[in-house]
């Protein structure tokens, strides 16, 4: 991985720790609040392949990518004021904009899936049970944990950014600036990530077509 793939110590956040050069990076204990790691040079054009293993992860966590300043500079990256798109641990996907900040302006863009229902069971001298029959599928195709990779391709002509986790079925979201740097956002202490491999160029890597 290129100097200028790795991770930015210039835009990194509090707790944040950065190791193998700055291919890895992870939150310390003490830090009660949720805090970004950027990576990669802007870039102005072009298409970007990143792929980030989940090393470690013990509480909501956040990948993807964001406008820069950001405001509030830390928290959960859902509650952004300012412009990102992201995919959260849960297989939520989210993109956020200028708003306030007693009502962001977010937009989940998919929903977590169905627990299931709940069956209520007349049973003889005892009375009504309420039973919850889960579904068979409740967990998010698109969510990840420890070990997970991650993969995200930013095409700048095309303002479009598509997310695979653990090589499943894709998806891409629309109308994302070409000045948006890509991120993660971890609260819990221990909690982290390694960039794998990072591309750049200007036309889409062959696996990709």
């Amino acid at each position: 991985v290129a100097l200028g793939q790795r991770f930015d110590l210039i835009v990194l956040g509090r707790g944040m720790i950065l190791s193998q050069g700055g291919l890895v990076v992870r939150k310390s204990p003490g830090i009660n609040v949720p805090t970004y790691a950027f990576w990669g040079d802007p870039l102005a054009k072009g298409i970007s392949r990143w792929t980030i293993r989940i090393d470690r992860k013990r509480s909501s966590a956040f990948i993807g990518v964001a406008m820069l300043p950001l405001d509030p500079v830390e928290g959960f990256a859902k509650f952004l004021q300012t412009q990102a798109w992201m995919l959260a641990d849960t297989g939520q996907v989210y993109s956020t904009q200028q708003g306030t900040h007693r009502n962001p302006l977010m937009d989940q863009h998919i929903p977590i899936p169905d627990g299931g229902h709940k069956l209520e069971v007349e049973i003889p001298l005892i009375g009504t049970v309420t039973y919850l029959a889960r579904n068979k599928f409740r967990k998010h195709r698109y969510s990840w944990k420890d070990g997970s990779v991650v993969t995200m391709d930013f095409d700048r002509a095309a303002h479009t950014l598509t997310f695979g986790v653990d090589s499943k079925q894709t998806f891409t979201l629309e109308d994302i600036p070409s000045a948006a740097r890509p991120f993660v956002n971890f609260f819990a202490g221990g909690d982290g990530a390694t960039i794998l491999a990072a591309e750049d160029g200007p036309v889409v890597p062959a696996d990709m077509m």
